[in-house]
């Protein structure tokens, strides 16, 4: 009798030192995470990150560019660009990851894209206006609810795989009896306290709500020329929204779409939990050395906490052509 009491003692120990160790973290969480003031995504490119990460990013300009024909997508995966203009960084960047051959292929292209700076510095923007968690608090507390539930269940099932023992033998009350209400109490703080699987905030979950019951149907509608609604559509509902059905295809097949808002690859940068993106509230992503389209002149930068260049900043590649960047 004193073994099992220790035994129970130390179940109730382990279920109360776990559960704490997620409360804390979630009030942690919440504390580094800024209040959101109302402020909806500007422009299509943060529409687009709300909605599916800087994959999604990505791929809308690729669209954007290809659709007015700046560049051309064909099977199997190769982009080309036709005309090296770039109206805003992500555009920029998508251009140098062209290279000096102004093409490539799609996936590497995209993957370049999604990574750099001029992307991940959307996620800075919009976690700063309370719309995600950063991504270093994210993981924190995802890692800390995964503990939390492998010690869970293991405990259930030790004190199940002790029912049937017990009951032969004849004597007193089963360990899982005796502990039942703190595992009672644990799942309560695991389902209640457990990290999203994505890193969108409740207000940005509203606000992409929001987004995508404003703006239906998904697949888009012919535009008069320079709308933004097509773009705005892509951004929300992804590849599917295409009707290009060869450019639909080729990014359906070099992304890899999540069912969850806000919820990535490890290929995604900072913003997926692996590598090194742009961080914090004062940081400036890229710089003036970044070349474009592989040419010996660069796009400088001066946009503050956006990466890219400013209006009317410009980068002439060899053949005389210009991919200037405005910034959005």
């Amino acid at each position: 009798m004193p073994v099992m009491t220790g035994l129970t003692l130390a179940v109730y120990l382990l279920i109360a030192a776990s559960s704490a160790y997620l409360v804390g973290e979630r009030i942690r969480a919440r504390r580094f995470t800024r209040p959101y003031q109302g402020d909806a995504p500007r422009d299509p490119l943060e529409t687009a990150f709300l909605a599916g990460g800087p994959g999604r990013v990505a791929d809308t300009v690729i669209a954007a560019m290809h659709g007015d024909g700046r560049i051309a997508v064909t099977a199997p995966g190769l982009l080309t660009v036709i005309r090296p203009v770039a109206h805003n960084p992500v555009e920029a960047a998508l251009l140098e990851a062209c290279g000096a051959e102004w093409g490539g292929g799609l996936r590497q292209v995209r993957t370049a894209v999604l990574t750099g700076p001029s992307v991940q510095s959307i996620g800075d923007r919009l976690a700063r206006r309370g719309l995600f968690f950063q991504p270093e608090v994210h993981s924190r507390w995802r890692r800390v609810s995964t503990l939390h539930k492998t010690v869970w269940f293991l405990l259930l099932f030790l004190s199940l795989a002790e029912v049937m023992p017990h009951v032969v033998v004849g004597s007193g009350l089963p360990l899982f009896v005796r502990v039942l209400p703190g595992l009672a109490v644990g799942l309560l703080v695991l389902l209640t306290c457990s990290a999203p699987r994505g890193r969108l905030t409740p207000a940005g979950r509203r606000v992409l709500q929001g987004l995508r019951v404003n703006h239906r149907p998904l697949r888009p509608r012919p535009a008069p020329s320079g709308a933004s609604d097509p773009m705005l559509l892509f951004a929300l509902a992804g590849p599917a929204a295409l009707q290009d059905d060869v450019l639909r295809d080729q990014l359906a097949h070099s992304s890899a779409p999540t069912s969850e808002p806000g919820a990535w690859g490890d290929a995604a940068g900072a913003w997926a939990g692996g590598g090194a993106g742009c961080g914090g509230s004062a940081s400036s992503c890229g710089g003036s050395s970044s070349s474009c389209g592989g040419s010996s002149s660069s796009c400088s930068s001066s946009s503050g906490s956006s990466c890219g260049s400013s209006s009317g900043s410009s980068c002439g590649s060899s053949s005389g052509s210009s991919c200037s960047s405005s910034s959005s």
